[in-house]
């Protein structure tokens, strides 16, 4: 689902902008230095996850068989159940805790390409993506399917868009050739975007092939790298006027006033053609953002689900000795818990996911909060059935009548 060929693409290295001796003047928004490494840090399955799944299942297995005094559980079977439930539960706390190592790997990844783009003048049609109501940090996850054929219709719209403005461009002399060139590549970009429209009209016979919509992935992303090396990077180096200083409102201003004063300011100083340009090329990158952050929730989510199932197993059978596996899920909470704070405290806070979300950047919302309680009140719940038996009984006493019934 992340990672099929429909799935967004950056542009690549040789097709964004040159220096003077030709080495590559934005690598770090490539497809090869940011979009590669980004997504292979985030494969289910790797030789880097594999191993250090590996060394996990022995660290935990020492840890356990220190514990419990041996490489078995104690339980009302013969010692064999007991061996294999304790290698389940080694098994278990390494994926765990192999997935939150995981989840880190990814946020540090994508956090480089955040950081990037903050540094660019592209903030300003970042913070105008906020009228498109992409929600919060933790909406913007969601749907992924949905979310990224959205996202393409809007890259097909902004396509529209760039067309009538370059042809409403009364380019100068030297700026005919880029004009020119990129009016044919759009004509290119329409007719993957009429290939994917016949596609779609077949779509219940031909849903396992999704060659049209890698070519429209890989068309939108050279149309973008097009765009930075013909329009959007030579009208940078011709602006006079300051980011900064545009940005001061008055004190007087209300905090509406600012928003919106700021926002006019952000789009009124930069040619027609080069606004539709930044908001052309930033949509990819998005779109790809999107994509890992939607792969960030999976992990989180699988974490959440098997360390609920692992402790709610546990807890309803009478292992020994409980007060042993009790203070081991409590260290695996807290390392997940931490981990998992961590990595979606500076989402919350990051400049660039704050542009394009209703958060302030550098601060955690009340939103945040109340968003991460109920994320890990299962979690939460799960741990103090295994600390306090009391309460698992309690909860197996109140499901039990309605279980009956259901037989």
């Amino acid at each position: 689902m992340h990672f099929g060929d429909d799935r967004p693409l950056l542009p690549k290295n040789m097709d964004l902008p040159k220096l003077d001796d030709g080495s590559a003047a934005m690598p770090m928004f490539s497809r090869e230095k940011a979009g590669h490494k980004t997504e292979r840090a985030s494969y289910p399955i790797t030789r880097r996850y594999l191993s250090i799944l590996a060394v996990l299942i022995v660290v935990s297995a020492a840890i356990c068989s220190l514990a419990f005094h041996g490489s078995y559980v104690s339980t009302l079977g013969d010692r064999h159940f007991g061996r294999l439930i304790f290698f389940a539960l080694a098994l278990c706390i390494a994926v765990i805790l192999c997935d939150s190592i995981q989840l880190g790997f990814v946020w540090y990844e994508l956090r480089k390409l955040l950081v990037y783009l903050d540094r660019l003048p592209l903030r300003r049609t970042l913070r105008a993506l906020k009228g498109l109501e992409w929600g919060s940090i933790w909406k913007l996850s969601g749907d992924v399917l949905g979310e990224r054929y959205k996202v393409i219709s809007l890259q097909l719209e902004a396509a529209t868009h760039l067309r009538n403005e370059l042809a409403d461009w009364k380019a100068e002399t030297d700026e005919l050739a880029a004009k020119c060139a990129l009016l044919d590549r759009l004509d290119i970009l329409q007719e993957r975007r009429v290939a994917l429209a016949k596609w779609y009209v077949h779509l219940p016979l031909d849903a396992h092939n999704l060659l049209y919509l890698h070519k429209l992935q890989e068309e939108l992303a050279f149309t973008a790298a097009l765009l930075m090396r013909l329009i959007i990077r030579p009208a940078w180096q011709k602006e006079k006027a300051s980011l900064i200083f545009r940005r001061s409102a008055s004190s007087e201003d209300s905090s509406e006033d600012k928003e919106q004063k700021n926002k006019d300011e952000d789009t009124s100083c930069f040619p027609r053609q080069v606004q539709a340009a930044e908001e052309f090329f930033v949509l990819p990158y998005l779109a790809f953002i999107r994509n890992m952050l939607g792969r960030l929730r999976t992990i989180a989510l699988g974490i959440l689900w098997l360390f609920l199932g692992m402790t709610f197993a546990v807890s309803s059978y009478p292992f020994e000795p409980i007060t042993v596996l009790g203070p081991i899920f409590l260290v695996v909470f807290v390392f997940v818990g931490g981990v998992l704070t961590l990595a979606y405290s500076q989402m919350s806070r990051d400049a660039t996911l704050s542009h394009i979300t209703d958060t302030t950047p550098g601060k955690l919302g009340f939103e945040f909060w109340t968003r991460l309680i109920a994320f890990g009140i299962g979690p939460l719940l799960g741990l103090l059935t295994t600390l306090f038996p009391s309460i698992a009984d309690l909860a197996f006493s109140l499901v039990q009548p309605g279980a009956q019934a259901l037989k």
